[in-house]
């Protein structure tokens, strides 16, 4: 199993964050979103693509089952792309992809996300705002999709995909994403209270 895990590096990730959060805050919480996502991957049995311009990132880890491959910052689209014509990927003939911005992540979300995908070849769950928070498919139909606004009303309309609703997963791109954490649970049993209180 190969997951696919994008960040544009954590200087450049969450735009929509930066016009109102501080830069040293936005590249702090991008990088717990995405050191937790990869180490929650490193308790399954996957491999996983760092998809990334960034060419350094991958030495935030140490893991074997852990490739990296530079994409050139235009889009997730087109670094998608990439993944699906890299010689070392060329035998994968479906792909799973985790955003890493979901905060609520857990392994045992992780865990189910991954039962319910295993009878499908093509698998979605939506974010609230209508994005990808985890999505499986074929090569042939990952080469046809784009991703962007409304991403996971799009899959549906390209190809047949089979949605699973029963988990709405939350991400974190805006000011009032960023506020409905700090209000929630979750917030104050993690590492995002103590670093993010102010």
């Amino acid at each position: 199993m190969y997951i696919i895990v994008p960040s544009r590096g954590v200087k450049y990730s969450k735009s929509r964050l930066r016009m109102k959060l501080n830069n040293t805050m936005v590249n702090n919480l991008v990088s717990i979103m995405l050191d937790h996502t990869i180490s929650l991957l490193n308790q399954m049995d996957c491999n996983i693509i760092l998809l990334s311009p960034d060419k350094n990132l991958s030495k935030r880890y140490r893991s074997e089952r852990l490739i990296q491959i530079v994409d050139s910052g235009d889009s997730l689209t087109s670094a998608v792309q990439q993944v699906l014509s890299a010689p070392e990927l060329k035998h994968i003939n479906n792909f799973y992809l985790i955003m890493p911005d979901i905060p609520e992540l857990t392994s045992k979300i992780l865990t189910k996300l991954i039962q319910n995908s295993k009878h499908f070849d093509n698998f979605l769950v939506p974010t609230t705002d209508k994005g990808i928070a985890f999505l499986k498919l074929s090569r042939e139909n990952l080469r046809l999709v784009k991703f962007g606004q409304n991403s996971s009303l799009q899959f549906q309309q390209i190809t047949e995909v089979n949605l699973d609703e029963s988990f709405v997963l939350n991400d974190l791109d805006t000011e009032n994403d960023w506020n409905q954490l700090k209000t929630s649970e979750l917030f104050s049993q993690t590492v995002y209270k103590t670093l993010f209180s102010s």
